[in-house]
């Protein structure tokens, strides 16, 4: 008798143990959202909850962390944990995820760089905008233009003279940086002056 009154509070602790874990796999999911990492990044579950938790490139005090990394952990590691995991991570990230960096902000905390959270962001859930800055398209040199800066070049012009003459004539707008590169490019850049 007694063991069956044994075995029937052993099955319903279960069940209630069994809905307290899904309760609990509920919050989480709801704190990270659900989402993972590449598994090419090598991160450890515990890596991964802290890289989480810093995604929104928000500060995140050392005790917002320890919650978010350990949650209901019954036994929580010392403080000193926490650096140590950040040092890893940071090279882990440096190794596989190029352009994701967490910041410190000395006394007060970590988190990610703007740029780094929306690269994260973009990693995690593809369905983003992309919000990066559109690469510089290089110009476009038309013939006429080429050859009236060597002419110019080769007769002792500076690149600001260069620019500004080239654009009078109405070859072509560009800057004087543009123009340097553009000598570069041609070789011509160091027989003469930039200034």
């Amino acid at each position: 008798m007694m063991q069956a009154e044994h075995a029937t509070e052993l099955r319903a602790l279960r069940r209630a143990l069994a809905e307290k874990e899904a309760e609990l796999a509920e919050l989480r999911r709801a704190l990270t959202g659900s989402l993972t990492t590449p598994r090419a990044w090598g991160l450890t579950a515990t890596e991964e909850r802290l890289l989480l938790a810093l995604r929104r490139g928000t500060l995140m005090s050392r005790d917002a962390l320890m919650t978010a990394v350990y949650q209901l952990a019954e036994d929580e590691p010392s403080e000193g944990v926490l650096d140590v995991m950040i040092s890893k991570l940071r090279r882990k990230l440096a190794r596989r995820a190029a352009g994701i960096h967490i910041e410190t902000a000395w006394g007060r905390g970590w988190q990610l760089a703007p740029e780094s959270a929306r690269r994260l962001a973009r990693i995690l859930d593809p369905s983003l905008p992309d919000y990066r800055k559109p690469r510089a398209r290089r110009f476009f040199w038309p013939e006429p233009a080429v050859t009236r800066l060597v002419e110019l070049w080769k007769g002792g012009r500076t690149s600001p003279q260069i620019t500004k003459i080239l654009a009078q004539e109405g070859l072509c707008r560009v800057s004087r940086c543009a123009v340097i590169a553009k000598l570069h490019r041609l070789g011509l850049l160091g027989e003469g002056r930039h200034g």
